[in-house]
Formats: structure tokens, sequence, C-alpha cells
């Protein structure tokens, strides 16, 4: 798959869903940017605040998103725009947060896709 899926692409992960490995699927390739991200900034925190409350919501988001919660796709996505947008105006290099961001949105668009196209998909089998 590419960085922007395709139609084909999101309906080809969902019909293959059950027999792909597990970072062909791109709920799972998004956790892993979730996990990654929270433990950067377990090691840049230091300290017990606010920031904190962010990595936790980060993680059980991560355990919704895991379980095609398109819900939590959406948080995720709207909470690190937020959450770029601040660090941003606080003097923080906007090359680095552009990028991940980018990441972010990209993996959260196709995780969001993918689930959409299972969900539809299961409809079609209930009837």
């Amino acid at each position: 798959m590419g960085w922007i899926p395709t139609k084909d692409e999101i309906i080809d992960e969902a019909n293959n869903y059950e027999n792909s490995k597990f970072f062909a699927k791109s709920k799972n390739q998004l956790v892993t940017f979730i996990l990654i991200i929270s433990g950067m900034s377990i090691f840049l925190i230091g300290s017990f605040g606010i920031g904190w409350a962010g990595i936790a919501i980060n993680l059980v988001l991560a355990g919704f998103i895991y379980r095609n919660h398109r819900w939590a796709i959406i948080v995720f996505a709207l909470m690190y725009s937020a959450d770029k947008i601040l660090m941003i105006s606080m003097g923080a290099r906007p090359t680095s947060q552009l990028i991940f961001w980018a990441v972010a949105m990209l993996g959260s668009y196709s995780a969001y896709r993918v689930a959409s196209q299972l969900k539809a998909n299961q409809k079609e089998l209930n009837g």
C-alpha cells in the first residue's frame, strides 16, 4: 500500500483482513506509531504533569483503534493535530512536528478507511 491508499487497496486490505500479517494492517501500523510516540514522550517529559494524561489517553485510544473503532481513530487524529499546533505555537521546530503530524494523519486516514470498509463488508454479510 502506498502513502495514500487507493480505493482498490482499501478494499483489498479489508477483503484479506483475516489472512494479513500484523504490519500489513493499517490499524496495526497506526497503533505501532502511537506506541512509539508515547514511548518517546515518556523519555522527554520526565516529571508528572499534563503530558502524562495525554500519553495515557493515547494509549487508551490505541487499544480501541486496535479493535477497529472508527471514533477512536478520529479522536486520536484530532488530539494529535491539536498537540502539534500547540507544540509549534510554543516554539517547537515546525519541520519535525509537521513530519510526525503527516505520518499520523496518513496512518489515521488509512486505518479509518479500512475500518469503514470492514464495517460495510460486515453489513453485507449480515444482510
